[in-house]
């Protein structure tokens, strides 16, 4: 069982690489089917059922499946004309089978009649290369041998699993075979072998298909082991001018009728040649572009004589330019592309010669999506992987190494819990100790007030036994300044401090007294002295009543006897504006104030808003194309943003559930 394992077929050494172009897509919009007209579905009827199943053709058609130049390869679920792109879905087994009959595949559970089983898949070679892999003997040949009749000839594949294959290698021969073989394209000339079922297939059973029919008659061969009650005793053998087997060697042969002349070849979609609308139609908007692509297609005699630059000379040019690129900007292209093409060449995947990137990409993922789904199918029966023990050991590790870290935590919170404990002691220690340090110096300072007063008695009651009645009013003086002082040494800290702001406080209203000044509301005017209250009432209005009673020189010159007295005295005086109407005035004008600093803000915040959403938006495209980068993706040269994400969406989709399924397992 020593093979690489492919879900698909894959070139082999010295293929044709005009077998590998691909074939025109179908423009459909929704779901690609007969009714739609599909271009995929030739002879106007349908490959599948909505649900996956092989339908008759009664035309004897090819089946085609879409593929990546379709338009459908745009929608999100894929349409039902793809059956084989999806791989494997049904539960296969490889497991040995008895009476010396080697590997073979067995259903895990119950088949319907006409489901997709599996491809028969490996390397695409060419007579040449058959020839030079002779068999030994002894030894088994897994070559598929598939030949299409048509009107240019007989169209001959060779099939050969040997070194790079899937689990059809495995699938024995039957004589009442219960699967049955189709011929598919899915995008090139090469043909698919697909099997399905033919009837319906119960859980444990062997699956197996005919071998074809021998061109040797008679008893000769190896002997048939399928036990089928239409055996026909021996396996079928071909010996073909080309080049011979013996009798022993087992090859595979399938031949298929059908017609190819209506099957599209590799070509670019046709453009039509004909406008519906002529340049000359009113109604026609590109009427102007046409005449203008009209008359630039004709051959009008040249303005001077001068020769014009050649189309050669002006592609040299253009290269010339194109040469003089950074050395580092033509060294990282290279070794792109070649890590692309060499990861491509390991795997033994050739980029066609009329492909392009971008299918290439498309096609490898393709391959990538559906050998990920066949090693689903492998782990899920256990044929890969590790084994459970293993993976037991690994997940008790994991668990080990989980609960020692969680400890290590809880050990930690723990200490950290116990140092903040032993601070919070050691602070409400010290700070206990500082009160009764405090209490003790309190105590103290009182301890020497009191002695200091029994003293100062003690003094006044000598002095009064001495002195006696005679000094009594010296002693009444001295006894004053004793209180005095007594009262001035009782004064602590705290009498200190009130004091000192009762004194700034009476400052600071004397010096308010001094800088007073009458305060005028907002919108009054005064036409007459100011009227003074309180203490200055007292001074400045008998100074106030004095003006204007003395009669001055300037006074009596100025004064006329016949002149008009003025009347605007007598006019009514304007009144004052209402609190009502200044707070109104107040109200309109902060309004319009703070609508202009809105607008403004608002406006600041769009352009802000804009600039940070562009920004972000190049970011996170920049940070897309990035990560596409480090994994190998590039964005195709004509493929957008969009797409480029969804193909990207898809490929992670599919890892995601790769991971998981071998998680489950």
């Amino acid at each position: 069982m020593s093979f690489q394992y492919v879900a698909t077929s894959v070139p082999g050494p010295n293929s044709d690489p005009e077998n590998w172009e691909l074939l025109a897509g179908c423009d459909c919009v929704g779901e690609c089917s007969a009714e739609q007209k599909c271009a995929c579905l030739l002879g106007a009827e349908d490959n599948y059922s909505p649900d996956g199943l092989l339908l008759d053709k009664p035309s004897g058609a090819p089946i085609l499946e879409c593929h990546s130049e379709c338009s459908c390869a745009l929608l999100e679920t894929p349409c039902r004309n793809r059956v084989i792109q999806r791989g494997v879905k049904v539960g296969l087994e490889v497991y040995q089978c008895p009476n010396s009959k080697g590997f073979g595949v067995r259903a895990t559970k119950d088949i319907q009649p006409r489901v997709f089983i599996c491809e028969y898949a490996g390397e695409i070679l060419n007579k040449e290369e058959v020839e030079k892999r002779a068999i030994p003997k002894h030894d088994h040949n897994y070559t598929f041998t598939v030949r299409e009749h048509g009107e240019g000839g007989i169209l001959t594949t060779f099939i050969d699993p040997r070194h790079r294959g899937n689990l059809a290698r495995f699938i024995n021969h039957g004589c009442e075979p219960n699967l049955s073989i189709a011929v598919v394209r899915i995008g090139y000339t090469i043909p698919h072998v697909a099997l399905f079922s033919n009837r319906l297939i119960h859980a444990g059973e062997e699956l197996c298909y005919d071998y074809g029919i021998s061109t040797l008659e008679g008893n000769t061969g190896k002997k048939c082991l399928c036990g089928s009650p239409a055996c026909r005793g021996f396996l079928p053998i071909l010996i073909n001018s080309a080049f011979s087997f013996y009798s022993f060697v087992t090859l595979k042969m399938f031949t298929y009728s059908q017609k190819l002349d209506s099957m599209g070849r590799h070509k670019r979609i046709p453009t039509k040649n004909r406008k519906k609308l002529k340049s000359v139609d009113p109604f026609n908007k590109n009427a102007p572009a046409l005449r203008a692509a009209a008359l630039s297609k004709v051959n009008w005699e040249p303005e001077d004589d001068d020769q014009p630059m050649s189309r050669s000379l002006k592609e040299l040019q253009e290269s010339k330019a194109e040469a003089l690129i950074n050395k580092k900007e033509v060294k990282k292209r290279k070794q792109h592309k070649n890590k692309v093409l060499a990861e491509a060449e390991k795997a033994g995947i050739r980029k066609g010669r009329f492909e392009t990137v971008e299918h290439f990409v498309k096609r490898v993922e393709r391959m990538t999506y559906a050998a990920v789904k066949e090693h689903e199918t492998l782990v899920k029966q256990g044929l890969v992987g590790r084994e459970e023990s293993e993976i037991q050991a690994d997940f008790k590790l994991l668990e080990e190494k989980e609960k020692r870290q969680k400890e290590q935590k809880r050990n930690e919170i723990q200490n950290k819990i116990k140092a903040a404990r032993q601070l919070r002691k050691k602070e409400a220690k010290a700070k206990e100790q500082k009160l009764k340090a405090k209490q003790e110096r309190r105590l103290k300072r009182k301890a020497q007030e009191a002695a200091d007063d029994e003293e100062a008695e003690e003094e006044d009651d000598v002095e009064q036994t001495v002195h006696g009645g005679e000094d009594h009013v010296k002693h009444s003086t001295e006894g004053d300044d004793v209180e005095v002082k007594k009262k001035k040494r009782k004064m602590g800290h705290s009498d200190k401090i009130r004091e000192k702001k009762r004194l700034a406080a009476e400052q600071a209203r004397q010096e308010a007294a001094l800088n007073q000044r009458e305060i005028i509301p907002f919108g009054e005017r005064y036409d007459a002295p100011p009227e003074f209250t309180g203490l200055m009432k007292k001074e400045m209005n008998p100074l106030m009543a004095k003006a204007g009673s003395k009669n001055l020189l300037l006074h009596s010159l100025l004064a006329k006897h016949d002149a008009k007295k003025t009347e605007y005295l007598k006019e009514e005086k304007r009144q004052k504006p209402a609190e009502i109407d200044r707070q109104r005035v107040i109200e309109a004008y902060r309004e319009l104030k703070r609508k202009k600093g809105s607008q403004i803000f608002e406006s600041k915040a769009e352009a802000l808003i804009n600039k940070k959403e562009v920004k972000k938006r190049k970011q996170h495209k920049n940070k897309v194309l990035a990560e596409a980068e480090k994994a190998g993706i590039r964005k195709g040269r004509f493929e957008t943003v969009e797409h480029f994400v969804k193909r990207v969406e898809r490929m992670t989709y599919a890892a995601v559930k790769e991971h998981e399924t071998l998680v489950s397992v």
